[in-house]
């Protein structure tokens, strides 16, 4: 097998997006605007509704603290799993771009009108992985924020290192559903869970290793006011589209 390097991959997406950021700047920022305005409904609605069905007891206690989160992470969950439709667009989206095939805004809700019981199959089973793995981190932090007791802190730390260290090598083995599904429409969710950890098999340090490179792009994005994302994120989107192509080259499959 023989992959291309980081850099390569980067200076492909860089000329597949020459003459048409314009456009992936356009249906990036129309998905992260849907995206919070969707989340904002979540905190406006739901978060209300659920603190009414628990109220908060007068002595905190975790026990009494675990049963509203844990509602608030189910609902979370399932709201993520409709949202994974607009991330499968935009893979859509921007594969169309990279192999020259038509596209445009139409693209962001193509996993809408096909397949769409898969694609949110496949967006649980990716949501879910991070509620397992980072649930008792997320459930540490919210009794620091709510206590401010400094003992609680070490725990949220080692809750932290543990759940990352189990998340991290299924995220990247994970990596390419969205991708194969698109490649493989007949595939059900169960082939295309086990064709992407196989795909993935020996590559998920080439991925991470491609992730940390955006780093530099990252910290100066958010020293520009976060206005540099608008550049970075297609960049990224791009990037990641051909390093999922150059992993199904022909030469490159098992």
């Amino acid at each position: 097998m023989k992959y291309q390097s980081i850099s390569q991959l980067k200076d492909q997406a860089k000329d597949c997006l020459r003459g048409n950021y314009k456009t992936a700047i356009h249906i990036c920022l129309f998905k992260i605007l849907l995206a919070l305005l969707a989340n904002a409904f979540l905190l406006g609605n739901i978060g209300p509704m659920i603190r009414a069905w628990f109220p908060q007891p007068q002595i905190f206690s975790s026990t009494a603290f675990l049963a509203p989160f844990l509602a608030t992470r189910l609902a979370s969950l399932l709201f993520n799993s409709v949202l994974g439709l607009l991330d499968f667009g935009l893979v859509f989206f921007f594969l169309n771009m990279a192999c020259q095939q038509p596209f445009s805004s139409k693209n962001l809700f193509h996993g809408f009108t096909e397949n769409t019981n898969q694609i949110i199959t496949l967006s649980f089973l990716k949501a879910l992985l991070g509620e397992i793995c980072l649930g008792p981190c997320n459930f540490f932090a919210n009794c620091v924020y709510e206590t401010n007791d400094a003992k609680m802190v070490p725990v949220l730390v080692l809750s932290m290192v543990i759940g990352l260290m189990i998340y991290l090598p299924l995220y990247f083995g994970m990596f390419l559903l969205y991708y194969l599904q698109l490649d493989f429409p007949e595939k059900t969710p169960k082939e295309i869970l086990y064709l992407s950890f196989s795909t993935m098999k020996g590559s998920k340090f080439r991925l991470f290793r491609l992730m940390l490179s955006f780093l530099p792009h990252v910290l100066l994005s958010i020293c520009s006011l976060y206005l540099g994302f608008l550049w970075l994120v297609p960049y990224m989107e791009m990037t990641f589209v051909f390093f999922f192509l150059d992993l199904m080259k022909p030469t490159n499959v098992e």
